[in-house]
């Protein structure tokens, strides 16, 4: 367009100035007004062809800056849609990196407790009104530290065990439980609790509780949970 323009404005001087040469007798004898129509006669359809040309060139920068526009704003909402798609993965890279480590986590504490079980077999001392029994509390998991039991039960009098601390419990290691009943018929015994109270292999405190009956100087009924 500006290349028209500039072609066509050679054109159109070249054309006034030979208007001009071939008639430059009338030309010498004008006056300055009459030399200012005729300027401004003939420079006015330029101008007019140049205010064109302008009007339409800016209408093209103004289709081009439109153009621009929507193509930066498309690359900021696919800039936008990207940055989300990063953050959702990042999201979700971190809850499966927690939940990884939740269950690592789990895990290592599953393996740092103590796995305790009773023996079957009991001890008994009776008295004249009372006995005094002992079961065996076998250790099959972890090694755990400051140990503290106890036995209760409705006719349970005393627990040899409830006021002393064991030190370490290794593994595969048994101990004694002994406790004092205010009979000697092991029938009207009730289920007795032992809660155990330790540091597991992280070093952190934990407890089990062992629910169980003597029969026939037996132990049954064995039941493990934590203490409440």
């Amino acid at each position: 367009m500006l290349i028209l323009g500039a072609a066509v404005t050679i054109i159109w001087v070249l054309g006034l100035a030979v208007v001009v040469w071939l008639n430059i007798d009338k030309a010498i004898g004008l006056d300055l007004n009459e030399w200012g129509d005729f300027l401004a006669g003939g420079f006015a359809p330029l101008a007019f062809f140049w205010l064109v040309i302008g009007y339409f060139q800016q209408g093209k920068e103004l289709r081009l800056s439109t153009a621009a526009l929507k193509m930066q704003a498309e690359e900021l909402r696919n800039s936008v849609e990207q940055q989300r798609e990063l953050v959702k993965a990042t999201q979700e890279d971190i809850a499966f990196a927690k939940t990884e480590a939740d269950e690592l986590r789990r895990e290592r504490k599953k393996l740092a407790q103590p796995i305790f079980r009773l023996d079957d077999s009991v001890l008994q001392y009776f008295g004249m009104d009372d006995a005094e029994f002992a079961v065996y509390l076998h250790n099959y998991g972890s090694e755990v530290n400051e140990v503290l039991i106890s036995v209760r039960g409705e006719l349970v009098k005393h627990s040899r065990d409830r006021s002393s601390k064991l030190s370490k419990w290794k593994k595969d290691e048994s101990i004694p439980l002994w406790f004092e009943c205010k009979t000697i018929n092991l029938n009207l015994i009730d289920f007795l609790e032992c809660d155990i109270f330790y540091l597991d292999g992280l070093g952190e405190k934990s407890s089990q509780r062992l629910m169980f009956k003597l029969e026939d100087k037996k132990v049954i009924d064995l039941t493990v949970s934590d203490v409440g």
